[in-house]
């Protein structure tokens, strides 16, 4: 079983000087990534039409601090030396697919081959509505996205004629450090999406759940779908645990079920200083880390 770190942006929005001193504690004690979130607006009333929760409710309220996960990859990139950068995920439809090409291009030469591009189509419309894109054809549009961001990275010349991105031959250097390009997750529950993960994806990043069965009921339906794709090789999964009392033997049972790695917060509510969460994360490397191999 592996470990991600799912950093709080509070924290470091908060105070920059936390961010070394955490992600790099957390890559000492065996932590093998670390994933960031996105957002690039928020109304100002968050609308109760979040996917993941029962009623709707959003975790995170209007002023809620936002950093830009790949700016922020890119300095934890510079002072780590082996942590995966991830990011969980980072919402393809709201951004031009060039701009994305760059970015992450950016990130993967720069961090020398640590990206993982954790993708989402978005839920909330007025996120979409601020930023001048369409919210209803997201899904169709991120489908797309991936097909130009993999031509952008693996062909010498690449050209695109699609219903939503058109243009002629362009070059496009530098290629990325990963071959054949970075991996490219999708995140997301519903039939579409997991058939959008069996089809296009490296991998899958999953949410919270109740236990490795409910997360293991995922693995199951996307194997299927890959099965179906006639897709082999590398696939990894990536599911969230909430709370604090992961335990080796806890862990070992998501690996049971094909969970490659677990996606957490170590630390609670009561740790709001960078001591307190330097010493939970040394506390969780011994703990758990060490002993669920």
């Amino acid at each position: 079983m592996k470990f991600g770190l799912s950093a709080g942006l509070g924290i470091f929005a908060g105070n920059p000087d936390a961010v070394a001193p955490i992600v790099q504690k957390a890559e000492e004690v065996g932590f093998d990534a670390v994933f960031i979130s996105d957002h690039l607006t928020v109304p100002a009333k968050v609308p109760d039409t979040y996917p993941y929760s029962d009623g709707g409710r959003a975790p995170f309220n209007p002023d809620s601090p936002w950093l830009d996960p790949i700016v922020l990859l890119s300095y934890i990139a510079g002072v780590t030396k082996k942590l995966k950068l991830g990011t969980a995920v980072y919402l393809l439809p709201l951004r031009n697919p060039h701009v994305t090409a760059r970015s992450v291009v950016t990130l993967d030469r720069l961090s020398n081959g640590r990206v993982i591009l954790g993708s989402g189509t978005g839920w909330m419309v007025d996120e979409f509505n601020a930023a001048q894109q369409d919210f209803d054809n997201r899904g169709a549009r991120t489908v797309e996205i991936v097909e130009i961001l993999k031509g952008l990275w693996t062909q010498d010349t690449f050209e695109y004629h699609g219903k939503f991105y058109d243009f002629g031959p362009l070059k496009f250097q530098p290629k990325p450090v990963q071959k054949p390009h970075p991996p490219i997750w999708f995140g997301g529950e519903t039939p579409a999406a997991l058939r959008r993960a069996a089809r296009l994806g490296d991998g899958w990043i999953g949410m919270w759940y109740k236990g490795p069965q409910e997360a293991g009921a995922f693995v199951t339906k996307i194997d299927a779908l890959r099965k179906a794709e006639g897709k082999r090789g590398p696939f990894e999964y990536t599911v969230g645990y909430r709370g604090t009392s992961l335990t080796p033997a806890l862990a070992r049972q998501y690996g049971d079920v094909g969970i490659h790695r677990l996606r957490l917060t170590p630390w609670g509510p009561e740790s709001t200083t960078v001591p307190q969460i330097l010493r939970t994360l040394e506390d969780f490397g011994n703990r758990v880390i060490a002993k669920s191999g």
